[in-house]
C-alpha cells in the first residue's frame, strides 16, 4: 500500500475514493455502521465483511475481495462490492413488497358459463329500446416506474444506472359519449370494461370494471359527453431492476362501456342486458 498513499493527488485514487465513499455512505443507511478509516484495501475489506452479514441475513451467496493493494485489483474488488450492494438492495425491496401480478384492487375475468346454473329472469320487453345498448368510450393510461435513486449524480463502478425501479404506477382516465337515446333521460348506470396492458396486465391478461353512475345535470341527451379524469390509480410492485431513470408513458387502452340501465326524469327505469365479470 506504500505506492497508494504515495499517490495523494493520484486521479485513480481520487476515484476510488469517491467510489468507496459513496458505497460506505449507502451501507451506513442500511446498517447503520461506521466506515473504517485506513487504507482503501482495508476499507475495502471491512465493507465486504458487512456486506457479508448482510448477503447472510437475505439468504444471498455474497462474494469474495482479493485484499491486494494495487490499483487494479483495489478497482475490481469495490466493482464487485458495488455489484453485491445492489442484489442486497434488491433483496431488500422485494423482501418488504413482494411482486405483485396485477394492480391492487383485482382483475376481472369475463363471468364463465355455468350450464347448472338456473336461468335468470328475461327483462321485460324494452320495446322500442334495444336490449343491449352502449355507449361510446375512449380510455387513457398514464403510469410511470416508482423506487428509490441510491447513489444519485456520482458513478460508483457499474452504477451508471442507480435508479431502483420498485414497481409502477398509473392513473385509467376514460370519457364516454351518449349513443342510442332514443330521448332524453335523466341518469344511467354503466358498467365500463376497461383491458390491461402490461406492466399492469398478469399473466393471461385481464381487465378493470367499474360500475357507475351518470347522472345528468339538466338530462341526458344523445351525443352527450362526460370524462372520468384519473378514475383510478393502478399499482404493481416488481419487476425489480435497475433503471437510468424513471420515464413517464402514456397510452390507449381498449374500453366498453355497457349501458346497466336508464331513469328518465319521472323515474321510470329501463333494464339492459350486459356481461358480468368475476375476480380472476
Amino acid at each position: 500500500m506504500a505506492g497508494l498513499a504515495r499517490a495523494g493527488d493520484d486521479p485513480r485514487e481520487i476515484g476510488l475514493k469517491g467510489d468507496l465513499f459513496a458505497l460506505e455512505r449507502l451501507l451506513h443507511d442500511l446498517d447503520g455502521g461506521r466506515a473504517t478509516l485506513g487504507t482503501l484495501a482495508g476499507r475495502v475489506w471491512d465493507l465486504h465483511q458487512r456486506l457479508a452479514a448482510l448477503e447472510a441475513a437475505l439468504g444471498l451467496s455474497g462474494g469474495v475481495v482479493s485484499r491486494r493493494s494495487d490499483w487494479n485489483a483495489v478497482a475490481l474488488d469495490i466493482t464487485r462490492l458495488g455489484r453485491r450492494l445492489r442484489a442486497v438492495l434488491v433483496a431488500r425491496a422485494e423482501r418488504a413488497h413482494p411482486a405483485t401480478d396485477g394492480p391492487a384492487g383485482g382483475v376481472f375475468v369475463p363471468k364463465p358459463f355455468d350450464p347448472a346454473a338456473p336461468p335468470t329472469a328475461p327483462l321485460a320487453p324494452n320495446a322500442p329500446w334495444p336490449r343491449k345498448l352502449h355507449f361510446n368510450a375512449t380510455a387513457k393510461l398514464n403510469y410511470e416506474p416508482f423506487g428509490t435513486r441510491y447513489i444519485g449524480t456520482g458513478y460508483v463502478g457499474g452504477w451508471e444506472d442507480d435508479f431502483l425501479q420498485e414497481g409502477t404506477r398509473g392513473t385509467i382516465s376514460f370519457s364516454l359519449r351518449a349513443r342510442g337515446m332514443l330521448k332524453q333521460m335523466a341518469s344511467a348506470r354503466l358498467r365500463v370494461v376497461v383491458r390491461l396492458l402490461p406492466p399492469f396486465a398478469p399473466t393471461g391478461g385481464g381487465f378493470r370494471v367499474f360500475d357507475l353512475e351518470w347522472k345528468a345535470e339538466r338530462a341526458l341527451s344523445d351525443n352527450a359527453l362526460r370524462s372520468w379524469l384519473e378514475h383510478e390509480t393502478l399499482t404493481v410492485h416488481g419487476p425489480y431492476r435497475w433503471i437510468a431513470r424513471p420515464k413517464a408513458v402514456a397510452t390507449s387502452l381498449d374500453i366498453e362501456a355497457h349501458v346497466l340501465s336508464l331513469t328518465s326524469p319521472k323515474g321510470e327505469t329501463i333494464t339492459f342486458e350486459a356481461p358480468e365479470f368475476v375476480a380472476r
